[in-house]
C-alpha cells in the first residue's frame, strides 16, 4: 500500500481547475494503481495531468484520458 504515492497524486491533481474528485484504486496489473479524476470543467488532457505531476512525472505513467459521457 503506497500512501505516499496517493498523497503525491492527489496533491498534484487537486491543483488543476475543475477537479472535484480523485479516486485511487488497485490497478489491473500487480503493483500498479488506477486513478480516476472527476472534473466539473473542460476535459483534462494527458499533457495537463503530466505537467501537474511536475518533477515526479517520471514516476507515473498517464495511460489514457477519457471524457465521461453526459447522461440525461
Amino acid at each position: 500500500h503506497l500512501s505516499w504515492l496517493k498523497k503525491d497524486v492527489r496533491a498534484a491533481f487537486k491543483k488543476l481547475d475543475g477537479v472535484s474528485e480523485i479516486k485511487i484504486a488497485a490497478g489491473e496489473k500487480p503493483g500498479t494503481q488506477s486513478v480516476v479524476v472527476m472534473t466539473t470543467g473542460e476535459a483534462l488532457t494527458k499533457k495537463a495531468l503530466v505537467k501537474a505531476l511536475g518533477k515526479k512525472a517520471s514516476t507515473y505513467k498517464v495511460k489514457t484520458v477519457k471524457k465521461k459521457e453526459k447522461t440525461s
